[in-house]
């Protein structure tokens, strides 16, 4: 199953907390995501799980756009 999240924003009132992140996830690969605090980690895992809505972009599971 391939994962992409292509031009995905997450903007709450104060803050924008993801802009613009385009990233793949392919069979057979081992991935990680790092950074600091406050980088965006959870959100884009929040947004993968389907628990926040992104702003804008979208997200596309083996060719097909989906929304949680």
């Amino acid at each position: 199953m391939t994962v992409s999240l292509k031009n995905i924003t997450v903007s709450f009132p104060r803050k924008t907390a993801l802009d613009n992140i385009c990233l793949s996830f392919t069979p057979g690969k081992i991935h990680a995501l790092l950074g600091e605090n406050g980088a965006g980690k959870s959100t884009l895992a929040s947004i993968l799980s389907g628990d926040i809505m992104a702003t804008s972009g979208q997200i596309v599971i083996d060719g097909a756009e989906v929304v949680f």
